[in-house]
């Protein structure tokens, strides 16, 4: 009987553990996706538009579920930590989807957030072939700026 018993523990325990074990080895992927970024910037954001966006292309976007925004994002590169191509005081334009979090799932990853205006952040991009930039790591693209980093300045050792 208790033999009969393994198989269905371990099947529960997978079910209960592996949401948890997703969520907690999700934040080294971004880590990793933040140091491949072909930019680390500190900018301050100057000006934040918004358009509604339906998810899947033809759904009524007035369904709480399809509801996304197309962000564009004006900001001004304050310091530029690791890359090239641009420079302290030019202003940049970063283009991304704000997509809500699928309900009931707790280890799918979160949503880039939605920046407000005139806010300092550590910035992670790429180039969009465009000529703008796009978040690198997803939800972790845009951290806030510790007290240690310096605003202005030049590149830091990685």
């Amino acid at each position: 009987m208790t033999q009969r018993l393994y198989p269905a523990l371990l099947a529960v325990l997978f079910a209960v553990a592996s949401p948890l074990v997703a969520a907690e080895t999700m934040p080294e992927m971004f880590r990793d996706l933040q140091k491949k970024a072909q930019l680390h910037l500190i900018i301050e954001t100057q000006q934040v538009d918004t358009l509604p966006l339906a998810l899947n292309m033809g759904q009524d976007i007035s369904v709480p579920a399809v509801r996304g925004q197309a962000i564009t994002v004006r900001a001004k590169v304050l310091r530029v930590l690791r890359g090239s191509g641009v420079k302290p005081g030019q202003v940049i334009t970063i283009r991304y989807d704000y997509k809500p979090k699928p309900a009931g799932n707790p280890a799918a990853p979160a949503p880039i957030p939605v920046l407000a205006g005139g806010i300092k952040r550590q910035a992670w991009l790429n180039r969009e072939s465009g000529g703008g930039f796009v978040p690198a790591a997803f939800a972790y693209s845009f951290n806030a700026v510790p007290d240690n980093l310096p605003i202005t300045g030049g590149p830091v050792a990685n």
